[in-house]
């Protein structure tokens, strides 16, 4: 049996709305696909906006105790100077008194030295440490 031409043209108008339903669910089911993907990237962006917070939080509080550290150290350097100093400048200061000037004149002229040293060590490492 050959179809008539309604029979084709029912077939067609029937067939179009189907396509057309189909057509419907998918944009619908792409719709849900898209809405379930946003939620998700909005909760890892989320996650990331938290773990940043703490990151920073953490980097900060570590920073901070690398400033105090730093701080206590070169603290400690300037007493360890000023203790070496004041040992010396006594020690020199009793030479002198007890008439021992050439022991005096002998530690003044190795602190000079030394003094010359660090100075010309210093500018040594300077200039290897600026030349390219």
């Amino acid at each position: 049996m050959l179809p008539t031409t309604k029979d084709t043209q029912l077939d067609t108008a029937d067939n179009k709305d189907k396509l057309l339903n189909k057509i419907l669910d998918n944009q619908t089911r792409e719709l849900a696909l898209k809405e379930k993907e946003i939620e998700a990237q909005n909760k890892h962006d989320q996650n990331s906006l938290e773990f940043a917070k703490v990151s920073l939080k953490a980097q900060s509080e570590d920073t901070s105790r690398n400033i105090k550290h730093h701080t206590r150290i070169i603290g400690m350097r300037y007493w360890f100077a000023g203790v070496v100093i004041m040992i010396i400048s006594m020690l020199v200061a009793y030479a002198l008194a007890t008439d021992n000037d050439v022991f005096a004149l002998e530690v003044i002229k190795a602190i000079t030295f030394l003094i010359a040293g660090a100075v010309g060590g210093y500018g040594y490492r300077s200039s290897k440490n600026n030349n390219p």
